[in-house]
């Protein structure tokens, strides 16, 4: 397990155009650690572009890159699924029904499907905008055994209902939805977050005691950053957290 996060790696100004963007594509230039070399490349590609079409080479250059840049970054789907032995939930014994224990329950089942989509909605050289969408649907399934099967069979009998020989798994959302909407300019950065994951199974009720779920939670948050001083080490961030008031809940269902 990794004990810290990397530093985070911060790129100087180039010599001339004070660009970190040109610093970057230097580096990516550079051979055998030669850097005064790539940087005379560049600069020398740049005034022959100027020659050509009277027009500032670092413009053209930085059009360029935004020409070749895919309007779509990442768009993929991915669909999965495990199989668990003896998962352990949380769970109440028929003897103490209101005590919460772990156990190990019965093999239980997990599929799934997760779509991953990034879009550059505005992208140039002063200022880009893009939204990132990450959504999964799962599909999970506990086999109802021993006391817990003769308990829930009682109660289905009881209220006259055809009981599912399956359950969900506890601790496992059938949906879950995480969107960014971030702008981005110079040392700027603004940032709207949306997340929500659907109804959730916290404790395996028993007996006379329900099942415990925890209600969807919408949660709209948003975060301004600025860095400034050299090499924009330095930053100052703003956050503001559930715009939307949501409240977290459970409920009880048998």
């Amino acid at each position: 397990m990794r004990k810290s996060k990397p530093k985070k790696r911060y790129f100087l100004p180039d010599p001339i155009f004070k660009d970190t963007l040109v610093t970057q594509f230097v580096n990516n230039l550079m051979h055998d650690g030669k850097k005064s070399v790539s940087y005379s490349i560049f600069y020398d590609s740049l005034k022959i572009v100027e020659e050509k079409t009277k027009e500032k080479g670092l413009d053209v250059w930085k059009k360029a890159l935004n020409n070749v840049m895919p309007s779509v970054e990442v768009k993929s789907i991915r669909i999965g699924g495990e199989n668990f032995q003896d998962p352990i939930e949380i769970v109440m014994y028929q003897r103490s029904p209101r005590q919460f224990r772990p156990q190990n329950s019965e093999e239980a089942n997990v599929f799934g499907l997760e779509l991953e989509f990034r879009q550059k909605i505005l992208n140039n050289d002063i200022y880009n905008l893009g939204l990132n969408v990450n959504a999964s649907v799962i599909e999970s399934r506990q086999k109802l055994v021993g006391d817990e099967l003769d308990v829930r069979q009682f109660d289905a009998d009881a209220l006259g209902v055809e009981l599912d020989e399956y359950r969900r798994l506890q601790g496992q959302s059938p949906y879950l939805l995480n969107t960014s909407l971030v702008y981005k300019r110079n040392s700027s950065e603004l940032s709207l977050f949306y997340n929500v994951q659907g109804k959730t199974l916290m404790f395996v009720g028993n007996d006379d005691v329900s099942d415990v779920f925890s209600v969807p939670f919408h949660s709209l948050n948003f975060i301004a950053r600025k860095s400034f001083g050299n090499g924009d080490k330095q930053q100052i961030q703003l956050e503001v957290q559930n715009i939307i008031g949501d409240v977290r809940e459970v409920q009880y269902e048998f």
